[in-house]
């Protein structure tokens, strides 16, 4: 599966499920986790919390939407 979206500062980011998990790429960074949560985290360089609640807000509903797909 792969999707693509973008940041709320306007960054495309995509990511693609792996038998591993997760990779995610955002300009060039790249995050490769278990978890989509994680590999977003590391695309889009952010620790959690990040403390920037609409960021977290954004995070958590694209980690539930790709969750329930």
């Amino acid at each position: 599966m792969m999707w693509d979206t973008y940041t709320p500062d306007g960054q495309l980011l995509v990511l693609r499920r792996t038998d591993e998990g997760w990779i995610a790429t955002c300009l060039s960074r790249r995050g490769e986790a278990a978890s989509a949560e994680e590999a977003i985290r590391e695309a889009i360089g952010v620790e959690s919390p990040s403390g920037d609640a609409e960021l977290e807000q954004w995070i958590r509903e694209h980690v539930d939407a790709l969750e329930s797909a």
